[in-house]
């Protein structure tokens, strides 16, 4: 049954989507607009987009472009860009791009930004300095598996600086998680591991701590200790046999986080 999306939801509210890139940007509009229909038909929150400007010799969307794609194809659906490589592009454009969605689609965008630098090449190719912008993918990997294995310790310490200088909260805290999910757990693992070295082209050894990979169940079972610790947006960018399979085995994992949230 489809969600009230007009309706305002309280701050501890969890939040799960949806993330898949090649699925949702179909070429034919019939089955896009199917498609994020079957996400809010399942109770799926909000869809989630990425953004490259030239990942590893040309691949990946506009996250921007993407968006206001999606905005047109469903009538409420949050989407959300996670996150949109700010620092390869000109402020002046983008705040013009962001003040036009917000007239088309007001309150249904949500923006996270960055500085790019898993890529170096796509950071050069935007005319920005790789020395300036991040650290290459494969030094980033030990640390952002650190800071998933504290993400209470990084949340808490976000308050506590944010308080120091006098500013607000931020408003939500959450996570984006790859994950194979299907009946076979092996079968999961698989497909998770296919399509993360299609993308990242580095050995899916990589990334088995960061990308879970099983039942809807087990996979829920991996997500529970960010929600415990305060995860109240949860994307999930899954591999399935499909992406009517990787929606309906979403929605089963959304509502096992629920559940869970609602025990805490």
């Amino acid at each position: 049954m489809s969600r009230d999306r007009e309706a305002a939801q309280p701050e501890h509210t969890l939040s799960v989507g949806i993330s898949d890139q090649d699925g949702f940007t179909t070429t034919d509009p019939r089955i896009r607009r199917r498609l994020l229909q079957r996400v809010a038909d399942v109770g799926l929150d909000h869809v989630t987009m990425g953004d490259h400007v030239s990942f590893h010799g040309g691949s990946g969307f506009d996250g921007m472009v993407t968006a206001s794609t999606l905005l047109a194809s469903h009538d409420s659906l949050p989407v959300l860009i996670g996150v949109y490589l700010l620092g390869l592009r000109h402020p002046m454009l983008a705040a013009r791009q962001l003040s036009t969605l917000a007239q088309t689609a007001p309150g249904r965008l949500t923006l996270g930004v960055g500085v790019a630098g898993e890529d170096r090449a796509e950071v050069a190719n935007a005319g920005v300095d790789p020395g300036t912008r991040g650290r290459h993918l494969d030094e980033a990997l030990p640390l952002v598996r650190r800071l998933l294995a504290r993400f209470a310790e990084t949340r808490e310490r976000i308050l506590e600086a944010v308080a120091d200088r006098g500013r607000p909260a931020p408003s939500w805290f959450g996570v984006s998680v790859w994950c194979g999910l299907d009946g076979d757990a092996g079968q999961a693992r698989n497909l998770v591991a296919a399509k993360l070295e299609r993308l990242y082209r580095l050995p899916s050894e990589k990334f088995q701590a960061l990308a879970p990979a099983g039942t809807p169940k087990q996979v829920a079972e991996f997500l529970y200790p960010y929600v415990e610790s305060g995860a109240r947006h949860v994307t999930l960018i899954p591999a399935g046999r499909s992406i009517e399979a990787e929606i309906d085995a979403a929605a089963e994992v959304s509502e096992l986080l629920r559940a869970a949230a609602g025990r805490l």
